[in-house]
């Protein structure tokens, strides 16, 4: 397994006191382990959870095998931090991203990249500051977005960069 993250999100790690081997524990809610627990489908199409597997054939010129995985393979666990804190959906967010890919080796499913990323409420104003989005009154939540897709050479997905300064990214390859 290979990861990589970007500055945004050591910094978090940082931040938050956390480990850097990703090794902290943290209570899952049951809808995070429904979706740990989904069977693995692998298809003519791609790789999916059952319980999602909405795959297809590409549709657009501007789109591939790859992207399509990349946007149905994707969820979130933000919504089901109970204190609502960032650190505890960053937290919850890792895990379930690090216990998922975790879940592809001990199957044996290689050639898989999961990608997370984290954009704290205070990320998204300077985000929306930068770039003359923000006025007065705007107010600020926090996001996420777990993925995966399997790697196909020539094939690239539409998805944050480590270089993005505005999101934490942690990047999976297996």
């Amino acid at each position: 397994m290979k990861t990589t993250s970007n500055d945004v999100f050591n910094k978090l790690i940082e931040e938050y006191e956390l480990p850097r081997d990703l090794s902290f524990k943290i209570d899952l809610p049951k809808e995070i382990l429904d979706i740990l627990n989904d069977e693995i489908q692998i298809t003519e199409l791609g790789i999916a959870l059952k319980s999602n597997n909405n795959l297809r054939k590409p549709s657009h010129e501007w789109e591939n095998q790859s992207i399509i995985e990349y946007d149905e393979n994707h969820f979130h666990v933000d919504w089901y931090a109970k204190s609502g804190t960032s650190k505890e959906a960053f937290m919850l967010g890792i895990k379930t991203i690090t216990l998922l890919a975790q879940k592809f080796t001990d199957q044996e499913i290689k050639g898989i990249q999961s990608i997370y990323s984290f954009q704290t409420p205070e990320l998204g104003k300077r985000f929306s500051k930068e770039n003359n989005f923000h006025t007065d009154g705007d107010s600020y939540l926090m996001s996420d977005r777990l993925s995966f897709h399997k790697i196909r050479n020539g094939e690239k997905v539409m998805a944050p960069s480590v270089d993005f300064k505005f999101e934490a990214i942690l990047i999976i390859e297996i």
